[in-house]
């Protein structure tokens, strides 16, 4: 005779691969620290949603930023996890203008302490298991435009049930995507840093 086996099985491991309902009144926001290590004219950086949500997308509807602002505009990527339909090559987190759609322009006031929206239009739909590129950008002169972080550590820089957003790079032109830096001279693109 075999001892008798009873198996429990966790409502988790048999919850749905694909949402069943619509739930456009959940929202979440998410809260980034902010050292105010640095201010420049741009953050790139990408985000990420995890595999395991059973949803069909999560929608990004806005963007919150704080320094001094200006001109600013928000461009995205398509999902770099899959591969460039024209050429079958894996897409990467590129510099390029080519790659990025812009999704938000408009003018801001200084707003070095409050943190100010920038609403995105259309909204992003993220799927899970998808990644894309988002860069934050202003056109105002000087180095105040964005604050962001200096990044130390190894890994993603902020992670929750919904979103991981993973370490970037500042750019330092007011030229949107521009490869010299406000200086003249070096790269524009600075790597090891946060979006706050």
């Amino acid at each position: 005779r075999y001892p008798f086996l009873t198996f429990t099985v966790m409502a988790a491991l048999n919850r749905p691969t694909t949402a069943t309902y619509d739930a456009p009144h959940l929202t979440t926001s998410l809260q980034t620290s902010d050292n105010e290590d640095h201010t420049f004219s741009g953050i790139l950086f990408p985000i990420s949603v995890p595999t395991s949500l059973p949803v069909q997308y999560l929608t990004l509807t806005s963007i919150w930023v704080r320094g001094h602002l200006g001109p600013m505009t928000v461009w995205c990527t398509p999902d770099l996890n899959s591969p460039d339909p024209s050429t079958g090559v894996q897409r990467q987190l590129s510099s390029d203008p080519s790659s990025w759609t812009r999704i938000y322009a408009g003018q801001h006031g200084p707003s070095p302490r409050t943190l100010v929206p920038l609403p995105l239009d259309p909204p992003l739909k993220l799927a899970p298991g998808s990644k894309i590129g988002l860069y934050i950008h202003s056109t105002l002169p000087g180095d105040q435009a964005l604050v962001y972080d200096n990044y130390c550590g190894r890994g993603c820089v902020y992670t929750d049930e919904y979103v991981t957003i993973h370490p970037g790079h500042s750019h330092v032109s007011n030229r949107p995507f521009g490869s010299t830096s406000m200086w003249g001279w070096g790269s524009a693109w600075r790597s090891g840093r946060v979006f706050v």
